[in-house]
């Protein structure tokens, strides 16, 4: 029958589904807001251009991760905004569906093709918008799916061209190079996961506009006596996201240790 390859990719999708409810309570999540991710009160052809977006972006980082972000506020990823990214993420979408039709008689090549393409889909905004307009934390099983499917591949196409001799010559050759360009990468960003206060600066600095690196930094800024340095910080946060409590309260906050009572009695009020 024609649907039996698709039962394992959707088995997979399935209790995917059913753990993130578990877990989170809801497949949604918190619930968004405007300013965190504009798609939510965009029409059908925003979301389009959203999840275009999205697709480009993932596409970029799975194929070519030389750009890094802790955080992706809205100057560093406008979701709504026509770019490059909507035109390569337009291409890789057409690419996968293509890949999906050609290999519709597979089932490990739709499995792995499911997991990259589901949680993709999910993450796109284009069926329900979530709290984060993009995050690289939401591309971990599309990133395993891809590897996964090279692995199960390579040693196919390797023999194909190059015999038994050619297979292992090119699987060698393309284990040093996903070793060596991994550990690259792995070592580049760990000094921005060192602790909290690396991972915090660092979000302020990929992406000045995310009102949580801005929130999270000024903490920082108040342990080592900086409190200027934090109120700026989170007068900036709540001049991008004004409807976040913690951004007011962490003023607040800022304003009685500095003493300005009548400040911080105007941060409490909001």
């Amino acid at each position: 029958a024609w649907w039996l390859p698709f039962i394992g990719p959707v088995l997979v999708l399935g209790a995917w589904g059913v753990g993130r409810f578990f877990i989170f309570g809801s497949l949604v999540g918190p619930a968004p807001t405007v300013v965190e991710n504009p798609a939510v009160a965009a029409g059908l052809l925003g979301r389009l251009l959203a999840a275009a977006n999205v697709f480009g972006l993932g596409a970029r980082l799975l194929l070519l991760p030389t750009t890094l972000s802790s955080d992706y506020g809205l100057d560093h990823f406008p979701p709504l905004a026509p770019n490059a990214w909507a035109l390569l993420g337009s291409a890789a979408a057409a690419a996968v569906a293509l890949l999906a039709w050609r290999r519709r008689r597979s089932p490990a090549g739709l499995l792995w093709l499911g997991l990259l393409a589901g949680p993709a889909l999910l993450h796109s905004h284009l069926l329900v918008a979530l709290p984060t307009a993009f995050a690289e934390r939401l591309w971990l099983v599309p990133t395993a799916a891809l590897c996964a499917a090279l692995a199960s591949s390579l040693p196919n196409a390797a023999t194909r061209h190059g015999g038994q001799a050619g297979a292992k010559r090119l699987l060698f050759v393309a284990l040093v190079v996903a070793c060596t360009a991994g550990a690259w990468r792995v070592g580049g960003r760990l000094p921005d996961w060192r602790d909290n206060e690396a991972v915090y600066m660092a979000m302020v600095r990929d992406a000045p506009r995310s009102y949580r690196g801005l929130v999270n930094s000024a903490a920082i800024l108040v342990e080592r006596g900086k409190a200027d340095g934090a109120r700026s910080n989170l007068r900036a946060a709540t001049t991008i996201y004004p409807g976040s409590p913690m951004a007011w309260l962490s003023l607040a906050r800022v304003e009685i240790a500095a003493g300005q009572k009548d400040a911080a009695q105007a941060a409490l009020e909001r």
